[in-house]
């Protein structure tokens, strides 16, 4: 249903989405034109690949661009569709109830203190954008595309949600 909440019922889990600090030697975003995580970002502003990009260190920043090609194609369509369109920051606000969750997670903490005020905007944003991509998907293809972000590390997911959430 349009302006439906997603609810994760692994909020809580380890494997989730966090940090994020640069300063490592990352490669440049032109190098990023054969990289899957360039395949993936597709028609993205190059700024968002540097966002995420600058979020990482490099070694983490080149474990999740790997990662990216053990997904099917099919799944890397859907997000490429996704990331090339604007973020709707007029999602409707989620409950207190979802940003306590949200916050429960070791990335989504990182992410409510950087967002503070705005962070029910930015979950809305995040959690309308998810739920595009996986109604984009097949079920099997939904399957693969949640083993792969519970594989995820917290910097990895903060970059990840972050970006999905319009904020980088």
């Amino acid at each position: 249903m349009p302006g439906e909440v997603i609810q994760r019922p692994d909020w809580g889990s380890a494997n989730s989405l966090e940090r994020g600090v640069a300063g490592d030697a990352l490669p440049a975003v032109s190098d990023l034109r054969d990289s899957a995580a360039g395949t993936i970002i597709g028609g993205v502003a190059a700024a968002n690949v540097a966002a995420i990009e600058n979020s990482l260190f490099a070694d983490e920043y080149q474990a999740l661009d790997a990662s990216l090609s053990e997904l099917p194609e099919s799944i890397l369509a859907v997000l490429r569709e996704e990331l090339s369109l604007r973020p709707d920051n007029k999602a409707p606000l989620v409950s207190d109830d979802i940003v306590s969750r949200f916050r429960a997670d070791p990335a989504g903490e990182v992410l409510a203190g950087e967002w503070l005020w705005r962070t029910p905007e930015k979950i809305a944003v995040f959690h309308q954008r998810l739920k595009r991509i996986m109604d984009g998907l097949l079920p099997s293809d939904r399957e693969a595309a949640i083993a792969w972000t519970e594989r995820r590390t917290v910097p990895e997911t903060v970059a990840i949600v972050s970006m999905l959430a319009g904020e980088r």
